[in-house]
Parts: structure tokens; sequence; C-alpha cells
């Protein structure tokens, strides 16, 4: 994919995540963040492929919250994506999904070295 294709379907994910939101289906909208982190992640993979592993948005994001090599900021992050919400009570659950994916593609953007988020977007409080 190119740049362009991923701050598209990026652009589309996050969208749905306020969507979802505003009918109050989390579960929905937590798909639609890890999605749109996942993308990021797996674009940064076909640019560099010893950067992430995965074939799938959800491998990549696992792969990066388990991952040593990664801030504790983008494990942690990733960690609340990736969590069930049966597996909640256990381990933390993102209560932002669209800032959540937000965060994993701001840091996706530097190692790549290109946009993939509109950075004039509205943010969600």
């Amino acid at each position: 994919m190119t740049a362009e294709e991923v701050r598209e379907r990026i652009a589309q994910e996050l969208g749905q995540v306020q969507r979802a939101l505003s009918i109050g289906n989390f579960g929905l909208a937590r798909v639609c963040g890890r999605r749109a982190a996942g993308l990021a992640l797996l674009y940064w993979q076909e640019k560099q492929p010893e950067a992430v592993s995965g074939r799938s948005f959800m491998e990549a994001l696992k792969y990066t919250a388990a991952g040593a090599e990664f801030p504790e900021e983008i494990r942690l992050t990733a960690q609340r994506l990736v969590t069930a919400l049966n597996e909640a009570g256990k381990a933390p659950l993102t209560l932002n999904p669209a800032e959540d994916a937000r965060t994993i593609i701001r840091y996706v953007e530097k190692q790549v070295g290109e946009p993939l988020l509109d950075h004039g977007e509205a943010r969600d409080s």
C-alpha cells in the first residue's frame, strides 16, 4: 500500500471509531481503533520488515504489546488496544480507542518519516 492509501484507510477507521462511539457501540469502536493502529504498524513492516512482525493488524499489535524494543508508552498503548473486553479485569482496557490508535500511529510516523494522520483533525476528549 502507498502512504496515501494507508492515510485514507486510517482516516476511515478513525471516523468509524467516532461513529461507533456516538451510537454506544464501544466494541466496534475498539475494533476500528485496532485496525487504524494495525494499518500503520503493517505499513511500517512493509517499509522495514525487521521493525514489526505479524501478518494481520492484530498480530502486529500483539507483537508491539509484547516487544521490549518498543517504548513503554507504545507497548502499554498496544496492550490496551488488544485487551479483550472479557479480560478487562485482568489487564488495562482502552477507554479512548481513537487516541490510543493515534499514539501508535504518531510513533510509526516518526519511524517511517511519513505522515499517516491528518494532524489538523479534531481530537477526542
